[in-house]
């Protein structure tokens, strides 16, 4: 089958959000902290890190803090509106090659898409802060599919599309992110300039070190005629 649509991951892959989101959330701590009148303490940039990509239902409780169901979705609330400020103040970074990566697919008549567990606003600011919402036939989140997982996410993108499984592939930069591509029954490049370690990924997955690696890898797929 050929190659017909490229789905991104958006933070690690797209996005190269690490400081902005550990700043994010020690923000968004003090700001809850002063709200509830006691001190709580942000948790470690490596557990951030390690939560990267997770469903938003997961994120905010993987952080460690001690809060009830009304306190949860405060943190959440508050997370959300501190990385939609800094990506509107210009703290937001793309990891170098990706325009050129994205201009090597459009050359091949190769849609592109976005499908992340982030939440919408975040997902616009980034698209918009970028100029970027024309480079994507369709950008999904996880609140199109709240109570799913990322393979979910990538079924929408394939249905709404109109594309087969064996037509795609996704760019991730977690083991999760290629779980969700088996699932979906999509291809799959490990991007390895994302929060993922090479030791995630099963022997056989493509490794990519930079965007320019992963165009190369896909104009052999495209050349090649197979996902």
């Amino acid at each position: 089958m050929s190659l017909e649509l490229a789905i991104f991951d958006l933070d690690g892959v797209l996005f190269d959000s690490g400081d902005l989101v550990v700043a994010a959330v020690g923000q968004a701590v003090a700001r809850l902290s002063a709200e509830l009148g006691r001190l709580m303490e942000p948790p470690a940039p490596e557990r951030i890190h390690t939560l990267m990509g997770v469903p938003n239902r997961e994120y905010a409780r993987g952080m460690g803090l001690e809060l009830d169901e009304a306190g949860w979705r405060r943190f959440q609330a508050l997370v959300q509106e501190e990385e939609v400020a800094r990506i509107e103040a210009g703290d937001a970074r793309m990891p170098t090659g990706i325009l050129p990566l994205l201009d090597a697919l459009k050359e091949q008549s190769v849609r592109c898409a976005v499908a992340s567990n982030c939440s919408r606003p975040y997902l616009l600011a980034f698209l918009d802060y970028f100029n970027l919402a024309e480079r994507f036939v369709l950008a999904v989140c996880n609140d199109d599919a709240p109570d799913g997982d990322k393979a979910e996410l990538l079924d929408l993108v394939l249905e709404h599309q109109a594309v087969l499984a064996s037509e795609a592939i996704y760019l991730g930069d977690r083991r999760r992110d290629l779980d969700a591509a088996q699932a979906a029954r999509t291809g799959f490049v490990a991007c390895l300039w994302g929060f993922g370690d090479p030791q995630e990924f099963p022997a056989g997955t493509p490794l990519c070190a930079t965007p320019a690696e992963a165009a190369a890898v896909l104009t052999e797929l495209i050349r090649g005629g197979t996902v």
